[in-house]
């Protein structure tokens, strides 16, 4: 069976983030409970003075397969959430079982999830919907208000089309050239496209300009490139991290 487990707010200033905090949780899961997890995704929730956050407001996700149960792998989660989220946090936690979404239900989350990044959403809301869609969802301190985002990293990882892996990675040496084909052959990349949507060949060669970063589109791990003008003509480059902060 596959989860989509889900964090927000666990973290202060001067904490662990809420990312390292879910890699923590991942790795609990596999080492004791006979889980197999994703990589981690950041997504990013509304930015505004509306809303309590410690820095860039981002709720984190992941997919976990295994037989346990819904509230094993849960309770295990929120236990650990419980003993080591910071002090003055507002952690909030959200498992869904993937199979069990019905396609008007995610419909429904998707489209919560794309206003969890551009408006308030009150937690009560949250609740309401988990509720309705059989899914678990617990606030575990101070005010509880991480369900809100959680609730929505979870929806937006369902949907397949939001976020950026945690952590940068190298394929080779940087500022060289490589060969699509030596780039996928990384565990960490699925597909590289350009930001249209467009596959790029694997006998096409890409400019590898810094660590490498991913994001989650059409539920794999995407490098995304650009064509650029360099003073050898056209080039495939990929995108900074900058330039991949709107995913």
């Amino acid at each position: 069976m596959e989860y989509i487990l889900a964090i927000d707010d666990t973290d202060n200033l001067d904490s662990p983030g809420t990312g390292e905090h879910l890699e923590n949780i991942t790795a609990l899961l596999e080492d004791r409970h006979d889980c197999v997890c994703s990589r981690v995704t950041r997504h990013q929730l509304f930015f505004s003075p509306l809303v309590k956050y410690t820095s860039h407001n981002s709720a984190m996700s992941a997919i976990i397969s295994t037989d346990r149960t819904p509230d094993e792998v849960f309770g295990a989660a929120c236990a650990y959430l419980e003993q080591n989220a910071a002090e003055g946090s507002d952690p909030g936690a959200c498992l869904l079982i993937k199979d069990a979404v019905s396609e008007i239900a995610a419909e429904t989350l998707a489209a919560y999830g794309q206003r969890a990044k551009s408006e308030y959403i009150e937690k009560s809301e949250a609740y309401a919907l988990a509720a309705k869609h059989d899914i678990l969802l617990k606030e575990l301190g101070g005010e509880g208000i991480g369900v809100i985002g959680a609730l929505a990293g979870a929806a937006l990882r369902l949907g397949g089309n939001d976020g950026r892996y945690k952590g940068n990675f190298e394929v080779g040496v940087n500022f060289d050239n490589m060969l699509c084909a030596d780039i996928l052959s990384h565990p960490y990349i699925d597909h590289i496209m350009l930001e249209d949507g467009t596959a790029v060949p694997k006998d096409e060669e890409v400019y590898i300009t810094e660590q490498i970063k991913t994001v989650h589109l059409a539920g794999q791990s995407v490098l995304l490139v650009k064509r650029q003008q360099t003073v050898d003509g056209e080039a495939l480059v990929n995108l900074a991290k900058s330039e991949l902060k709107k995913y």
